[in-house]
């Protein structure tokens, strides 16, 4: 298999407006985050700007939810897994293209193992890694030590201030969004902290008998 490698400078704001440029044009990806709070403001972004549908894949999830993100995607129900380096161990799903890392990993173990989730069973692949200054030394290493070939991509600038102007448009949005999900979830933690405590009132005699 054959993978190639475009780096590209990561520029202020978030998510980079040239990483949401780019995935205009690209379907059934892995993308990979550092955090399990970035991959969520992304699916969040992803829904606002009426992009494909995103799945996550990462450790704040319940099995039920994970296996369901993976099937979305492996049918094609999901155009984008958003995922962590945890999350994300051990996938093999066949047709994946294109493996984007929004976070650069922190070693050249970590991006081999990454970009590996493309190019299988033969095929070629290709791997698309924003880079920020702390991450100059891994693309240095890739270069010298990966054996791939790799490309520097630009986007137009047109385009990167009009998907800011929405990105920042959206940031209210985005704030009430995180905000109603976590009221559901304490509401929904309290919910269970009361059904506990009812059982220990109707089960009292049965369980210090």
């Amino acid at each position: 298999p054959q993978t190639q490698g475009q780096g590209s400078i990561k520029e202020g704001g978030y998510p980079p407006c040239a990483y949401i440029e780019i995935i205009q044009k690209i379907r059934q990806d892995y993308h990979f985050f550092s955090t399990k709070q970035k991959a969520h403001r992304a699916k969040i972004l992803f829904g606002l700007a009426d992009l494909p549908l995103a799945v996550e894949l990462h450790g704040d999830m319940t099995q039920a939810a994970r296996l369901q993100s993976l099937e979305d995607f492996r049918t094609g129900k999901a155009g984008f897994l958003l995922a962590t380096d945890v999350a994300a161990r051990g996938l093999d799903i066949l047709g994946v293209e294109t493996v984007i890392n929004f976070d650069a990993p922190r070693n050249l173990t970590s991006y081999l193992h990454r970009i590996g989730r493309t190019a299988r069973a033969g095929s070629s692949g290709r791997s698309i890694t924003f880079v920020e200054d702390q991450d100059r030394s891994l693309l240095k290493e890739i270069i010298k030590k990966g054996k791939i070939e790799l490309l520097s991509r630009k986007v137009a600038s047109v385009a990167i201030n009009d998907w800011q102007a929405q990105v920042e448009g959206f940031e209210r949005d985005v704030i009430q969004i995180l905000k109603s999900e976590r009221e559901e979830k304490e509401l929904r933690k309290a919910e269970m902290e009361a059904q506990k405590a009812s059982n220990m009132i109707d089960h009292h005699d049965e369980i210090y008998s």
